[in-house]
């Protein structure tokens, strides 16, 4: 009787779990949760022609893409290249290249234009802006704001550019 009592005491109280029994009752073993594993997920269809973004993930590791960069110097630069009117190329050493994408297309972004940056402090940033100039006539084009920087080797950087060669070409032809 006195461990029956004990029960209730501790029940009162909120100290026993409901469901407890008493050491003279037999007890039922708990249910075992299940676990359900959900289903594997439909692969995304693959673009006809790939887009920037598709040619870096194929060339780019899971590590590769925790590099990215908030910032970069602007005197390390040494060459720039519009690569399309999303992205921009900058070499900033012999082996180190840099992939601007920009928040979205920028309109009238030609290859042959000059870039003008807008920064704060001689770093150009996530957020900052980038312009092109055309190099006949010196008229800037709209501005267009920096969403990343991706750190990428040269290998890489050489196997983007020939991609988008061949994307040029081919929409040059149709």
């Amino acid at each position: 009787m006195k461990s029956l009592c004990g029960v209730v005491l501790l029940l009162a109280v909120g100290l026993l779990p409901v469901g407890w029994a008493s050491a003279d009752e037999p007890t039922e073993p708990a249910p075992v949760p299940v676990e359900t594993v959900p289903a594997p997920a439909e692969p995304a269809p693959v673009p006809a022609s790939p887009t920037i973004e598709a040619l870096l993930k194929e060339t780019l590791t899971e590590a590769d893409y925790e590099s990215s960069q908030r910032c970069i110097q602007l005197n390390r630069v040494r060459q720039s290249e519009i690569l399309d009117r999303q992205h921009v190329g900058l070499r900033t050493s012999r082996d180190s290249y840099q992939v601007i994408r920009l928040a979205k297309s920028c309109i009238g972004l030609d290859r042959d234009d000059v870039l003008s940056f807008r920064t704060n402090h001689g770093q150009l940033c996530r957020m900052d802006i980038i312009r092109g100039v055309d190099r006949a006539s010196g008229i800037p084009g709209a501005f267009c704001s920096v969403d990343s920087i991706q750190a990428v080797t040269k290998e890489q950087y050489a196997f983007l550019r020939a991609q988008l060669r061949k994307q040029r070409r081919h929409a040059a032809k149709q």
